[in-house]
């Protein structure tokens, strides 16, 4: 038996459920996580975007040297690790002219911000957060992407 649909009323009006609107496939939307759900996480790494090349190379060898570092961020929340020092969002716009052109040319320049990670002394680990997935982009061992006067 097939159910008569009434021509005024759309498929997106007739699947209402309570005050939430279902897409008209009668999938449910994705999760979407909500900011202080995503605080609470531990931190998680992601290595497609590691840049190999250009002034900062990020490489897995590279990378053993501050194993134990990244192994106790693991530890640690997305609001832990960025109430840490030295752990904070920079705008795109503050980093050095260098970082800059090596983000246009990576296809990375959208204007937002990069996150750098305290990795001992001076080296600080540079990439974007998302959700709690940090997407490892530089290791700069001098500090150099984003110069501070001390």
């Amino acid at each position: 038996m097939v159910k008569k649909i009434k021509r005024n009323a759309s498929p997106i009006q007739q699947k209402r459920v309570g005050h939430s609107i279902l897409p008209p496939s009668g999938k449910s939307p994705k999760y979407l996580p909500e900011v202080d759900d995503i605080q609470r996480k531990n931190i998680g790494w992601n290595f497609h975007r590691m840049d190999k090349g250009g002034l900062w190379p990020c490489t897995f060898k590279k990378l053993t040297k501050y194993r134990s570092c990244l192994i106790s961020y693991e530890k640690k929340t997305v609001a832990e690790v960025l109430n840490a020092r030295h752990c904070h969002p920079i705008s795109c716009d503050a980093l050095c002219i260098q970082a800059q052109n090596r983000l246009r040319s990576l296809g990375l320049d959208a204007g937002g911000s990069l996150v750098q990670l305290d990795i001992g002394g001076k080296a600080r680990l540079w990439g974007m957060l998302h959700h709690n997935i940090f997407q490892l982009l530089w290791i700069d061992p001098q500090h150099e992407v984003y110069p501070t006067a001390r």
